[in-house]
Formats: structure tokens, C-alpha cells, sequence
């Protein structure tokens, strides 16, 4: 537990350093520099890539996760574990590359008249994706070596004072509207650079592969849990991001941008949840490996209770002050005060469950979380 409270409280100072610079972005620079619908457009291409990406993966991301402890060796590169996460990655990344090709022209079509800058900038996406995939599989490969941090600290503090750099030299006009999103693309490469050279920096970026050890069952156990995580991930994400993508549909652009920032405000309760997950989900594969219930059933208590009331003490807080925030902004966000609320409950309920879902992912009944993911 010493690893997990260490390492849970650092990258929980991170996700708060994080959200700072995210409530100077998203709730005073954003709405105030951009235009609703240019606003809503990072949000749409933001919702858009993190489930893109998922499929993406093929599950490979889970897979580090879960199978890490057969395949830990740092005398022989960890048996090529991070090479394989790559080649799925690549595979999945073409396949999702060719889909969103054959539907540009549907899509621009659509979006002409409503969104336009949907259309104008559909492109974007796939290097976005990209970019995203790689982040995720070098993530995941870093919090099997128990090296969270690094990457809490790219994605949630790096880029967001990034975006905070380009914002404001977006409003003193040294830079036009495309500049500014396809810097805001870029910027996602930077850190996932930065995260690749980190893992050579400390040794651990391995290339080579041993495909001897990856027995037969072995590799239908992968490929089965791997089929069941694209599942059990994506439906998940759909549940965090289509609504975003069903209101830029069914309202309007502009619209995701007053819905954002409610559910940004929200994403408080959720952080300490966060943390304790990425540090915690590979000691618990660890854990179940050598069938150590006790460990398990130590991890899973302190987080329920830990998460669920640092939970309540900031819904209580957001609820009580929510009349101030939409006082500061500009009126039409006034709209998102409900928002606050259903989503701040939804939140709240699922942080009280602690690493429920994690800790059924690395077990044999892994499938189970897929169904009640999609259910």
C-alpha cells in the first residue's frame, strides 16, 4: 500500500495542478476567446479521438496491463511486451484510419450547413488519433513499471498549460484560428514524444520481441481478453463522451460548449479515482497472480471509502458554489447548472464503488465487465 498511497498522492497533486490549469482554460479562457462553436469543435475532436481510440488499441492497452506479470523480465526486455502493444496499436490505427476516410464525405455533407468546422477540420483527426494511440500505449507501459507519474504529469498538467500558452497567444492575435488547431493537435505529439524518450531515458524501451514465449494459449488468452477490454473500454468511454457527440448533433456546436463546462467542473470528484486506478491496477494484477485475496481485499476497501468521501465533500462544495461560477461566465452558460448536478451524482455514485471495474478486469471474469459496460 506504501507504493499506492505514495504515488496516488503525487499524481493526485498533479491531476490538481491539472484541473487549475484546466478551469483557467476551459472556464474563463475558452468561452471568452473563442467562439461557442470554435469551442465546441476541441471538444467534439477531443470526445471523437478518445473513443476512436479505443478501438484503435485493439485492447492492447489493457493487455500491457493485465498480462505484464508473464511477460516481466527486464534482463530480456520484458519479452518484447511493448513491441507487441505497438504492432496492435499500428494495426488498429490503420483499420480506424480507412473508416473514417470512407466516411469524410458523408460527414462533411452532414455537418455543411449546421457545424461546418466539424467538416472543415475532420482531417485533423487522424493524426490526432494517432498520436493518442501511442500515448495510451506508452501509458500503460509505464504504469506496469509503476512510472505513473511522468505521464499524469504530460496529460494533465503539459498539455493543458500548452493550451493555455496557445489561447492567449490566439486572443493577442498572433496567430489565426487554424494556426491555433493545428497547434492544439500538435501539442498531444509533444507529450507523447516526451513520454517515449522518458522510457528510453530509464532503460525500458524495448524492441526487440520474443515470440517463443507467447505460447498458443497464451496468445488466445490475450486475444480474448484483448476482444473483450476493446468492448468493456469503448462502451465506457461512450458513456463519458456521446453525449457531447449526440448534443453537437441533435442542438448544435455551440452547444458542447456550455455543456463542457459544467461537466469539467464535475471532473473534480473524480480525480483522487483516477489516481488510485493508474497506480493501483498494476498491483492488482500482481495481486491475482499470486492469488493474494488479502492485498486485493486491503486495496479495494481503502479506495471505496477513501474515494467516496473526498467525493462528497467536493460535489458539496461545487453544489454550494454553483450560483458564483455561472456568475462568471457569459450568460448563455447559465444553461449547464443541471448538468452540474445529474452528472456530479452519476460521479459521486461511481467513486463510492472504488476500483470495482479494475479489479474485475484482471480476473477470469473480466467478461463480466464488458456486459454490464454495454448493459
Amino acid at each position: 500500500m506504501g507504493i499506492i498511497r505514495k504515488q496516488s498522492i503525487l499524481t493526485s497533486l498533479l491531476s490538481y495542478a491539472g484541473v487549475g490549469l484546466g478551469y483557467l482554460n476551459v472556464i474563463l479562457l475558452f468561452p471568452s476567446f473563442l467562439s461557442a462553436e470554435e469551442f465546441g469543435l476541441t471538444r467534439v475532436m477531443l470526445a471523437v479521438v478518445t473513443i476512436g481510440s479505443q478501438f484503435a488499441l485493439l485492447g492492447s492497452g489493457n493487455s500491457i496491463i493485465r498480462f505484464f506479470p508473464e511477460f516481466k523480465d527486464p534482463e530480456k526486455g520484458h519479452r518484447g511486451l511493448l513491441r507487441l502493444g505497438l504492432i496492435l496499436a499500428a494495426i488498429g490505427f490503420s483499420i480506424i484510419c480507412v473508416v473514417l476516410l470512407v466516411m469524410k464525405p458523408w460527414v462533411v455533407q452532414h455537418y455543411a450547413e449546421r457545424s461546418s468546422l466539424v467538416g472543415q477540420y475532420f482531417m485533423l483527426i487522424i493524426p490526432f488519433l494517432g498520436v493518442e494511440v501511442l500515448f495510451q500505449v506508452f501509458k500503460s507501459y509505464s504504469r506496469v513499471l509503476l512510472h505513473s507519474v511522468v505521464n499524469i504529469a504530460l496529460k494533465e498538467v503539459v498539455v493543458r498549460l500548452l493550451t493555455t500558452i496557445l489561447l492567449v497567444v490566439f486572443y493577442f492575435g498572433m496567430m489565426s484560428f487554424d494556426t491555433f488547431i493545428l497547434l492544439f493537435v500538435a501539442q498531444y505529439g509533444v507529450i507523447t514524444l516526451v513520454l517515449a524518450i522518458y522510457l528510453i531515458g530509464i532503460g525500458e524501451f524495448f524492441s526487440g520481441m520474443n515470440r517463443h514465449h507467447i505460447s498458443p494459449e497464451l496468445r488466445k488468452r490475450m486475444t480474448t481478453y484483448s476482444l473483450f477490454a476493446i468492448l468493456s473500454n469503448t462502451s465506457a468511454l461512450f458513456v463519458m463522451n456521446i453525449d457531447v457527440m449526440m448534443i453537437n448533433e441533435m442542438i448544435g456546436l455551440e452547444y458542447v460548449a456550455f455543456y463542457a463546462v459544467a461537466f469539467y467542473v464535475v471532473s473534480l470528484i473524480n480525480i483522487p479515482r483516477g489516481a488510485i486506478l493508474n497506480i493501483a491496477m498494476p498491483l492488482v494484477s500482481e495481486a491475482w497472480k499470486n492469488n493474494d485475496i488479502k492485498q486485493i481485499h486491503g486495496i479495494y476497501e481503502k479506495s471505496s471509502i477513501n474515494q467516496l468521501t473526498i467525493g462528497i465533500l467536493f460535489f458539496v462544495g461545487i453544489w454550494a458554489n454553483q450560483e458564483t461560477l455561472f456568475a462568471m461566465l457569459p450568460a448563455e452558460y447559465a444553461s449547464g447548472k443541471w448538468v452540474l448536478f445529474s452528472v456530479g451524482i452519476a460521479r459521486l455514485v461511481d467513486t463510492g464503488f472504488g476500483i470495482n471495474g479494475g479489479i474485475l478486469a484482471n480476473t477470469s471474469h473480466y467478461r463480466y465487465e464488458t456486459y454490464f459496460g454495454i448493459g
